[in-house]
């Protein structure tokens, strides 16, 4: 009468060492199967789990953890793969993949228009008289035209959305 709680108490006892010995000699690290997924537009929505876009918010998120919460409205690689053009929510972003740095940080509310230097191989950002960001224009550079034409693009969906 007395065995089988005192068996359930042992092994409960059991389990509960093993637990403490794993987290001891793990520590405190989730190990993640895959990176976390990107968050969607300025509502932040989840959509399927996308392994490039999780790829891309694992690279935001290396060279400014404040860019984790921000909800991706489109992107564009270069043809090599080495840098890509963001905009989130409320920002336009330029970022290395090889340098791991930011190339160039907008906030859309900063950029008055947008205009095409096909000479420079660039996109101008004409900012606002008010905006802090720096002297204007900024320039946005991608030697590739493709790239530089869904840039611009996608930067004017953004301030017709804004």
């Amino acid at each position: 009468c007395l065995v089988r709680p005192l068996v359930g108490c042992l092994d409960l006892t059991h389990n509960t060492s093993e637990g403490f010995r794993r987290a001891i000699l793990l520590g405190d690290e989730r190990h993640r199967v895959r990176l976390p997924r990107m968050l969607y537009g300025a509502e932040r929505v989840l959509r399927p789990y996308s392994q490039a876009d999780a790829e891309l918010k694992a690279l935001l998120v290396s060279i400014d953890e404040s860019l984790g919460t921000s909800g991706l409205v489109g992107c564009v690689w270069d043809p090599e793969g080495t840098s890509v053009a963001v905009v989130v929510d409320s920002l336009f972003l330029h970022a290395s993949r090889t340098q791991r740095r930011m190339l160039l940080k907008v906030p859309l509310r900063d950029i008055a228009e947008i205009e095409p230097r096909e000479q420079l191989q660039a996109i101008a950002l004409n900012l606002r008289p008010s905006s802090s960001t720096g002297p204007s224009p900024l320039l946005y550079r991608a030697a590739d035209s493709g790239a530089r034409r869904l840039v611009a693009q996608m930067l004017n969906a953004a301030l017709d959305a804004e």
